[in-house]
């Protein structure tokens, strides 16, 4: 397979940012109780190579481990693809940038995204190297976004974030503002003040109110109600820095985020289309330039696009030190915007029926 080069590393079709698929070597050097098993006992299903005397050579299975080999592993890798949005600069300095990050783009490599996600999408596509998210937004989640380029700058704005870890005062260096958009008519103002605990499921996570959970608490305020769709529009301020905070102390008072299905729904969701269509695929691959592996899963049976990608949640305003910065926005916070049809349109790609 030819080198893909940066500007190889993304094709756009159906409204997403796909990556060409890629190999890519995982290496582990071999431990203790490994020595003298065959490579189809310690790992199964995947190719390895084994690194002897710094020369890599083919193995099978069968190939037993000795001391000090490494073992290499080589994948095809598949990445989901993110839907194809404008990365907005806000601000860009020696010390830091700062950007409107797009909903439905994780920040830094994380399972199955490397390539898609905004790090090495501001590396290859706008040329920022060596950054650092100096906090972190959902995946789904959009906003104001920090990177530090120093780390004098990252360690300044850390020790903020200690603070921010107990209860921020009015008079904190550092203040945030979020949008949302809600369930129901949401009183003018009001202030949550409940504990949570984070609660991993395997590689998934979600936050629950817990009397002895940690501290948290955040504010309120109505911008506008919207009768036809049943939502209000709202201004949130976390003083305290806790996983999912907003989102799950908006479904406390009954109010949750209209189309957060992880706590709209009580559930954890992964919604991506069942199967994806071989004959796009062969369509893309033809196109792009990459090969068909036949021992990879995924060229084998393609997947789905995802279904989900954003909740209106928006990091809309942010304060630092001297430094404020505001993003624009998103037209789901706008008056005039159809959230009526839009939560019709997403219930029903979601699959679920108002009806139970």
């Amino acid at each position: 397979m030819k080198e893909i080069t940066h500007q190889q590393i993304y094709f756009f079709e159906d409204g997403f940012r796909r990556v060409i698929p890629y190999y890519k070597e995982f290496q582990v050097n071999v431990k203790g109780r490994w020595i003298g098993k065959s490579i189809g006992e310690i790992y199964r299903k995947i190719t390895y190579l084994i690194n002897k005397n710094g020369i890599k050579k083919e193995t099978t299975i069968n190939s037993v481990i000795e001391e000090h080999d490494i073992l290499i592993s080589k994948c095809h890798l598949h990445e989901p693809p993110v839907p194809i949005k404008e990365i907005q600069i806000i601000e860009n300095t020696n010390e830091y940038l700062v950007i409107n990050k797009p909903s439905g783009i994780p920040i830094h490599p994380t399972g199955r995204y490397n390539q898609n996600c905004i790090i090495n999408i501001l590396l290859n596509e706008y040329h920022f190297s060596h950054l650092k998210p100096v906090y972190r937004l959902d995946k789904n989640t959009s906003g104001i976004l920090l990177f530090a380029k120093t780390k004098i700058f990252a360690s300044s704005f850390q020790s903020i974030l200690k603070e921010k870890s107990s209860v921020i005062s009015s008079t904190s260096s550092l203040q945030k503002i979020y949008l949302a958009r809600v369930v129901g008519y949401f009183p003018d103002t009001i202030e949550v003040n409940l504990p949570l605990h984070l609660v991993r499921f395997g590689t998934e996570s979600q936050s629950c109110i817990c009397e002895d959970g940690i501290e948290a608490r955040s504010s309120f305020k109505r911008l506008f109600f919207d009768k036809d769709s049943n939502t209000s529009v709202i201004e949130c301020v976390p003083h305290t820095g806790r996983t999912h905070q907003l989102r799950l102390h908006l479904k406390a008072i009954h109010h949750p985020i209209a189309n957060d299905s992880a706590y709209l729904l009580n559930q954890i969701h992964n919604y991506r289309q069942q199967d994806g269509e071989i004959n796009r695929e062969n369509k893309w691959r033809a196109k792009y330039g990459w090969v068909f592996d036949k021992d990879c899963k995924d060229c084998n049976f393609p997947k789905g696009d995802p279904i989900e990608e954003q909740i209106w949640l928006h990091a809309w305003k942010y304060s630092f030190n001297s430094h404020d910065w505001i993003a624009e926005i998103p037209e789901w916070a706008e008056v005039n915007f159809d959230a009526k049809s839009f939560i019709k349109e997403w219930k029903e790609r979601i699959g679920i029926d108002e009806r139970k």
